[in-house]
């Protein structure tokens, strides 16, 4: 015999296949509780209580119960009359909403946020450093380092005569003043470089938790930037391999298609080490079997999460080997 389920904001109800309610189990009149009950799967109580029925939760069911939910209510005493039941069935919709759009929102939506601002740092720290080499240049132009030491350097020694290389030089001379706001200035620098370095560890490890197998195949910066360019892990789980290898080559696809330029043959992919070890003439090829193999990297991480990194990996590694020859 079938049990016909249905569930409602109060309860659960089984109908045999006549319409004739078997059982009903009803939930908390917290609405909370009741969203709860609402979604999770069925309770024992009402499995041992259909004991040797087939149960079904069905469309069936729902429209069996749809035109007596009211009057079950106040009939099996869930509620006092109609005006207890609409103020229930309010704060339970509005419960149900507010656990929707919670659940609605991913990690990986964080994790993009994260990239951007990552990329908006890079770009505004590459403005700030030209800035402090050219300025600091016209005091001590002999002066050749890299843009970390130089940040380091005029924090901790200022004026040029305080470097430990420091011999003679041609520069301006500076006031005290102009020492001190230049010191400044390299110091908000030095600061934002390492907020990005941190910045850079956080992206990289989250990519690692939310996408292991895509993060086994290029570097976890690049697999973000990847999933930033696609906007979620559902939407990049979606596109096809052709289109994963071509992102971040979208004007030139553009300028392709009015025929005004040669078909791209990789987008931001070209920077994974992977297409890198290859001749150039067979660049497009490792791009292709990379993106075909990060398809289903993307996809397992998305829908599995099982761990197939190994094999993925392998099989990559036998492809891009059979170009190098």
């Amino acid at each position: 015999m079938k049990a016909l389920l249905a569930r409602c904001p109060f309860g659960i109800f089984a109908f045999d296949e006549d319409g004739k309610l078997l059982q009903n189990v009803l939930f908390s009149k917290d609405a909370e509780q009741a969203v709860m009950a609402f979604n999770s799967t069925l309770p024992k109580e009402l499995l041992g209580k259909l004991k040797g029925h087939e149960i079904e939760e069905s469309e069936e069911a729902q429209a069996m119960l749809r035109p007596q939910m009211r009057r079950l209510a106040v009939q099996l005493g869930f509620a006092r009359d109609d005006k207890e039941l609409n103020d229930f069935l309010s704060a339970f919709t509005r419960e149900l909403s507010r656990k929707k759009a919670k659940g609605a929102i991913s990690r990986d939506r964080l994790v993009v946020q994260a990239s951007n601002a990552l990329e908006d740092l890079g770009k505004t720290l590459n403005s700030l450093l030209m800035r402090i080499s050219e300025w600091y240049g016209l005091h001590y132009p002999e002066l050749k380092t890299t843009y970390d030491r130089l940040l380091q350097g005029i924090v901790e020694y200022g004026k040029r005569e305080n470097w430990p290389e420091y011999v003679d030089s041609t520069g301006v001379e500076l006031s005290e003043k102009d020492e001190q706001v230049m010191r400044d200035f390299a110091y908000s620098a030095f600061k934002l470089s390492e907020a990005k370095k941190a910045l850079e560890h956080y992206v990289k490890d989250s990519m690692k938790e939310i996408a292991p197998n895509t993060c086994s195949l290029i570097d976890p910066l690049l697999a973000a930037k990847l999933l930033s360019s696609a906007g979620s892990m559902e939407k990049l789980s979606k596109l096809s391999a052709s289109s994963i290898q071509l992102i971040g080559a979208e004007k030139a696809l553009f300028r392709h298609l009015k025929k005004q330029g040669k078909s791209p043959k990789y987008g931001i992919l070209y920077n994974s080490s992977w297409i890198q070890s290859v001749s150039d003439d067979n660049k497009g090829k490792a791009a292709r079997a990379l993106a075909a193999k990060l398809m289903m990297a993307v996809r397992i991480d998305f829908f599995s999460q099982r761990d197939e990194s190994a094999k993925l990996k392998a099989e990559l590694e036998k492809e891009i080997k059979e170009l190098k020859k």
